[in-house]
């Protein structure tokens, strides 16, 4: 097995153009990577990444150095045997500790370190390391963790039992390995581009897939804000001339209609299968044009989506008021 010979670290940067990467804070950013680079004695080399935002990288990389010191000279499996007691230690470095390790540089050193050590890890048994975490046992996982802030909502016997308890149904969640988990397009509208080119890039996240997309808001004028939000949905929305079927759409969605043809499946299960409360608990619609017997305020109207949350003749509670709110 591979043993790490040498620690070395690189400091990457690169300039964004044309607003990439811009929110309301950071207005022009550069990127970064605190590279952990793990060299063994059989040519295999961990790397490992910590994202920055350029000034200050070095500073990372140097934290790196220091706080992977002590891997040195130990073989992979061995390392990774006792990950979570080996990361604590790590945080707790006798010389550094008071610079953290919460957050900031020494929390950025040890990510890429960990990254960098499981990445040796996965190569030396040649799979990825999603097969790899697989592939453990329970109790190999949880050895993997470091519970000090943890362990006073979830002990490790806990943690090993929870897993434990899961691995009878493990095979009805296997499929996502084939279909992926939903993803969003974070990069469809940074705060500095304009609106044409988030018009653009969120017609192309379409094509390319996404039905979720994120957008840079936190503009001082609000209104700003708002109106890209109703560019972006006017660009990807459902639109067309009459006749065309978005309400046959709308309603197959909905569960209301059958389709003519494929099928329409909300969490991998068909919608036609399941209880119609639970399906509301997912699905809501508010029409254009609504008529009321009564009066009935903005609140009011957005409680009666919490009916489906609620039993037999119970009230909203202040908590369903605050998520109408």
């Amino acid at each position: 097995m591979p043993t790490i010979q040498t620690i070395s670290t690189h400091d990457f940067r690169r300039k964004l153009k044309d607003g990439a990467g811009s929110d309301a804070v950071h207005t022009d950013p550069s990127y970064g990577y605190g590279v952990t680079l793990l060299g063994t004695d059989t040519g295999l080399i961990g790397t490992g990444i910590a994202y920055t935002l350029g000034d200050g990288t070095n500073l990372v990389c140097e934290a790196i150095r220091i706080l992977a010191e002590p891997l040195q000279g130990r073989e992979i499996e061995e390392l990774m045997a006792e990950f979570g007691a080996v990361q604590r230690s790590l945080a707790e470095h006798p010389g550094v500790r008071w610079l953290g390790p919460h957050k900031g540089v020494t929390h950025l050193a040890l990510a890429s370190i960990t990254n960098a050590c499981f990445d040796l890890w996965a190569k030396s048994r040649g799979v990825p390391v999603w097969k790899l975490l697989l592939d453990l046992s329970p109790a190999e996982i949880t050895r993997l963790v470091d519970f000090s802030y943890l362990e006073e909502v979830l002990t490790e016997a806990e943690a090993v039992e929870l897993l434990q308890s899961h691995q009878a149904t493990r095979a009805e969640r296997e499929g996502v390995l084939k279909t992926g988990y939903p993803g969003y397009d974070t990069s469809v509208g940074w705060f500095q581009y304009s609106d044409e080119k988030i018009r653009d890039n969120a017609k192309a996240a379409v094509d390319a897939g996404f039905t979720a997309m994120k957008l840079k808001v936190g503009a001082k004028d609000h209104s700003h804000d708002v109106r890209r939000s109703f560019m972006v949905r006017e660009a990807v929305g459902l639109l067309g001339p009459n006749g065309i079927g978005k309400t046959t759409l709308l309603m197959c969605l909905a569960g209301l209609n059958e389709p003519a043809a494929g099928r329409v499946k909300l969490e991998s299960r068909n919608i036609s299968e399941l209880p119609r409360k639970l399906l509301a608990r997912h699905i809501g619609m508010l029409q254009q044009h609504t008529v009321y017997m009564f009066d009935s305020s903005v609140l009011q109207t957005a409680l009666t989506g919490r009916h489906p949350h609620l039993g037999y003749w119970e009230r909203e509670g202040a908590a369903d008021i605050d998520r109408a709110e």
